[in-house]
């Protein structure tokens, strides 16, 4: 029984690691209202990180770090990917059904005490560095984020918010926050961020 359990695991986390090298661009038009649906109250959640190595052309395979896309704290719409060249992060925002992405809030920091937040805290999107509206709605994004003098080995702390909206049609029927799961923030509500270590 044990064994059946173990096999059925492990298919699922290969699926998902094949299933985060693809997502689709197919955008759509919907209103935002702004609302970050975060619960003050409410105690943290740790999704493990995901990490994987994705083909992205006939050369070799490039690794790359990241965590599920958690939205409304319990459910998962995708997943935050990381990779770097020479000279950039390029961190990846994808969407899984049809849940599509509004707006984004990307903060990438050295030292976790370093993010935008409040005296208790609780992350402010609102002041991360890397912004975007997006109108037309998008499944997928990306965003470079010089590396200046990280070397590879460096470990940096990204957190990855955005709005998201499950659509039926042209309809909104859902709307939530999302963070990239992983570590908690040390205030009271929900919001994680994840390492990456550059990679040479």
């Amino acid at each position: 029984m044990k064994s059946k359990a173990f096999l059925v695991t492990a298919v699922m986390v290969m699926g998902l690691f094949i299933w985060g090298c693809g997502g689709s661009s197919t955008p759509v038009t919907s209103p935002l209202d702004g609302n970050t649906g975060q619960d003050e109250s409410a105690g943290p959640m740790v999704v493990p990180l995901a990490y994987s190595v994705c083909r992205v052309s006939d050369e070799e395979p490039v690794k790359y770090g990241g965590a599920d896309n958690m939205a409304g704290r319990n459910i998962n719409i995708g997943t935050v990917s990381v990779v770097n060249d020479d000279l950039d992060l390029i961190i990846t925002m994808e969407t899984i059904d049809d849940w599509f992405i509004g707006e984004t809030h990307i903060h990438v920091v050295n030292d976790p005490a370093e993010f935008p937040m409040t005296k208790k805290g609780n992350p402010i999107p609102g002041h991360f560095e890397l912004k975007d509206t997006h109108d037309p709605m998008v499944q997928t994004f990306d965003v470079h984020y010089a590396l200046d003098d990280l070397v590879p080995g460096d470990e940096v702390f990204i957190a990855a918010h955005a709005e998201v909206f499950l659509m039926e049609g042209e309809e909104v029927i859902q709307e939530e926050s999302s963070w990239a799961a992983g570590i908690d923030f040390p205030g009271r509500n929900w919001a994680t961020y994840f390492s990456y270590t550059v990679e040479e």
